[in-house]
């Protein structure tokens, strides 16, 4: 039986998780909201402020690179600053998605709104669970439904990005692979139930989730960057397959510092960030009992 899903799965967050992350939420617009006074402000829509890991603008610019439309920049941490997708916007406007898509530098005063195209998409499976670079979305046996839409912020050195997906899944009976468990362990991975968080079936009836997506809230000065996020990462140069994180799961809520740019350090460019977040354990997990760690909201 092939089942494509990354070693991490989707899982659905637990209600206390879910209050968690709603305050996160609530945190990330009120901090910003404080911090943006200035009534003034610009409006863009696409491109700029949807540059996200793995997205179709993020691959967009990076071919304008080899016509020369769009500065050359290295690729080993993503997502990107808002002062690198400045100096990777297009030289001009003579490129194909230059009349669909803004890709210009925001203005320089002001808070500079931008919104995040509402999207909506549909996957069926008519055999078993299946996807493949599609983040948050879990997308089961018969028909998923999944939509995204938000807003991007920016004030000087602060700048925020709301943009969160929600989808349902029929999540429809399939054969699964015995595993020999009772119980919820009877969904868990069929080769290793009692060593692996990694579900065949979420459950035996419809399962749905929302997600904060590609939301972060951060602050760069002085080439450090530092924020909030839940955004995905991707590590490594590669467009296929990353070293250590990429787009295939959804981003996990973390906290992080680094350079908001790659540092010249006189031998060459030095480029890092530090991340410290957390992964909670599906319902549908095998770990138990005090000498194992859950999460910090159990």
């Amino acid at each position: 039986m092939t089942y494509n899903r990354p070693a991490v799965p989707v899982i659905p967050t637990p209600r206390n998780g879910r209050i968690a992350a709603f305050r996160a939420c609530l945190l990330m617009v009120s901090g910003f909201a404080v911090l943006t006074p200035i009534p003034s402000f610009a409006q863009s829509s696409g491109g700029h402020g949807e540059v996200f890991v793995g997205s179709e603008f993020e691959s967009y610019l990076r071919y304008l690179q080899t016509t020369g439309k769009s500065r050359h920049t290295i690729w080993s941490i993503r997502g990107f600053s808002p002062g690198q997708l400045d100096a990777l916007a297009p030289s001009d406007t003579l490129h194909p998605w230059a009349r669909r898509y803004d890709f210009s530098r925001p203005a320089r005063t002001g808070v500079v709104i931008g919104w995040v195209r509402p999207t909506v998409g549909f996957i069926a499976n008519t055999a078993y669970p299946w996807g493949s670079n599609d983040g948050a979305i879990w997308a089961g046996k018969g028909f998923t439904a999944w939509a995204q839409a938000g807003f991007t912020a920016r004030l000087g050195p602060v700048s925020a990005t709301f943009a969160p997906v929600a989808f349902r899944a029929s999540n429809s009976e399939f054969d699964l692979m015995g595993n020999g468990q009772i119980g919820d362990l009877k969904f868990a991975d069929g080769q290793f139930p009692l060593e692996i968080d990694k579900p065949q079936r979420f459950g035996d009836g419809a399962y749905s989730r929302f997600d904060f997506g590609e939301s972060t809230l951060r602050i760069d000065l002085a080439g450090v960057g530092a924020g909030i996020s839940s955004a995905s990462q991707w590590w490594g140069p590669t467009i296929d397959y990353p070293y250590i994180l990429g787009n295939n799961a959804g981003g996990f809520p973390h906290m992080f510092v680094g350079t908001s740019k790659p540092a010249n350090v006189g031998v060459g460019t030095m480029h890092g960030r530090l991340v410290y977040g957390q992964l909670l354990q599906s319902t549908y997990s095998p770990v138990t009992g005090r000498d194992y760690f859950e999460d910090y909201l159990k």
